[in-house]
């Protein structure tokens, strides 16, 4: 098998990591529901391609907002051997806030602002979701839960989006998706053969046209 390519990794990670843009009720017959979550969805790409994270961050759930937290905090303050403990996505988000990110500029941001600073600054693009589309929906858990299968150029993926219903609302789980993609990562880090850390080095580097120094790995905080 050749190499991981950096360009797939993050491809894949992008499906994950990605916004949401609006929130239909989540009230109604299950077909109004079933049409409600596919609106979050289609709303949430126009969201990308209106690079529009004040939207965005209003139509996350909580829990999404509880991981962009979390992955501030690992930036800000966890030592090498923390990140490398962490998943491949997870180590792949902390460094790129270490990289393109200077603690004051992270530290003058809460979860909220962090996930608006990532739309706005495009880190997940348009293009990484316009391939894709929501295929079958089904409602369950008494209502306050939703899962599409994703499509990429129509044909069925292993990923699905997962949604959530809170304050009567639609909003979209990105860890849910973000866990099916990090064992994806895994998988294909293992399988390239490569040293991970120069895997998401090179990825980094893919993506913001720099590459990192072994910095990177520290906490940024205190820099």
């Amino acid at each position: 098998m050749p190499p991981t390519s950096p360009q797939r990794l993050v491809g894949c990670l992008a499906l994950a990591l990605s916004a949401a843009a609006c929130g239909p009720d989540c009230s109604g017959t299950p077909a109004e529901q079933v049409a409600a979550v596919r609106a979050t969805f289609d709303g949430y790409r126009q969201a990308l391609s209106e690079v529009d994270g004040t939207a965005a961050v209003r139509l996350v759930d909580a829990g999404t907002l509880a991981y962009y937290g979390a992955m501030r905090e690992a930036a800000l303050h966890a030592p090498a051997d923390e990140v490398r403990a962490l998943g491949v996505a997870d180590r792949i988000f902390v460094l790129t806030m270490r990289h393109r990110m200077t603690a004051d500029e992270l530290e003058s941001l809460d979860a909220a602002g962090l996930f608006a600073h990532g739309v706005e600054r495009q880190w997940i693009g348009a293009e990484s979701v316009e391939v894709n589309s929501l295929g079958e929906i089904r409602v369950e858990d008494d209502d306050a839960t939703a899962h599409g299968q994703m499509l990429a150029y129509g044909e069925p993926t292993p990923l699905s989006w997962t949604f959530r219903c809170e304050d009567g609302r639609w909003r979209l789980d990105l860890v849910a998706a973000l866990r099916l993609a990090d064992a994806q990562l895994e998988e294909m880090v293992r399988q390239g053969g490569q040293d991970p850390d120069e895997v998401l080095l090179s990825i980094l580097e893919t993506v913001s046209g720099e590459r990192p120094d072994d910095a990177v790995w520290e906490p940024l905080a205190g820099r």
